[in-house]
């Protein structure tokens, strides 16, 4: 890693001992990449190079610790709104059928437990793909199964 790089690993260790209470041993073997449109870095693990992190309360929250930023409001009540309607009517039939796939995904290829994702509940945005969400922290909104399984170390 160049010198930019070692300093944005630094920050990311900072943040997690600092700002979330976690160790800085989590990203032993860790790495970043400069992102070429931005002023920012990509994290990656060392157990999945290729997978690649944007933000250090992204890394945080995949290793399951506290984001200690204030919650933006408006996104937040958005969440919670959306929680409720789910509370209260449920899933439709196609998220039902995405959070199916899910749980057979993280069973048969991924050797998880269907169990992981009770509670959990997906959207259709405007794209193609589900997001997958838990109702425990309303931070965690991940837009693959794949994304999911990582979520979970498996």
């Amino acid at each position: 890693m160049n010198r930019e790089e070692e300093e944005a690993m630094e920050k990311l260790r900072v943040y997690l001992v600092e700002d979330c209470g976690g160790d800085a041993s989590l990203v032993d073997g860790w790495f970043a990449t400069k992102q070429l449109t931005k002023h920012s870095y990509f994290y990656h693990s060392k157990e999945d190079p290729m997978m690649k992190f944007t933000s250090r309360p992204i890394v945080a929250r995949h290793f399951h610790l506290p984001d200690p930023r204030p919650e933006i409001g408006d996104k937040r009540r958005a969440r919670e709104a959306k929680i409720r309607e789910y509370e209260e009517y449920g899933m439709n039939r196609e998220e039902e059928e995405a959070m199916e796939k899910l749980r057979v995904y993280l069973v048969e290829d991924c050797g998880g437990d269907a169990s992981l994702v009770d509670g959990w509940f997906a959207t259709k945005p405007y794209t193609k793909r589900y997001n997958y969400h838990s109702k425990e922290d309303l931070m965690i909104k991940l837009n693959s199964r794949p994304a999911v399984a990582r979520h979970f170390h498996l």
